[in-house]
């Protein structure tokens, strides 16, 4: 019985595909607020999104603190002409069409 489970777990494991976080880079070109506390961001690049992502943007759930940061790093980025880059947590879950933001960070040189 342990040989069958090993094997059909074995063989199971040949079909899950990989899981890969989005990225952007760039210089934020939009940002959009909406009134159900969720922030839609645009860069400059966008790849590798999940394909739950249809759209190349991402978006930060402003209903706790972390996203609260995150959002206010990439205004004072966008405000400042800075560049960016953002991970994403390989989900849609605060925007059903847009990665979730995982972190981000201003690019410095």
């Amino acid at each position: 019985m342990k040989r069958v489970c090993t094997a059909m777990a074995i063989v199971l494991a040949g079909f899950c595909g990989p899981a890969y976080a989005g990225s952007g880079s760039g210089k934020v070109t939009r940002i959009v607020v909406h009134s159900n506390r969720a922030a839609m961001i645009r860069v400059e690049s966008v790849s590798n999104q999940p394909a739950c992502s249809t759209i190349a943007e991402f978006a930060i759930n402003l209903d706790n603190s972390g996203g609260q940061a995150q959002y206010a790093l990439l205004l004072a980025a966008h405000l400042n002409g800075a560049s960016v880059t953002i991970i994403g947590a390989e989900n849609c879950d605060t925007w059903g069409d847009r990665e979730t933001v995982k972190y981000a960070y201003i690019e410095t040189n």
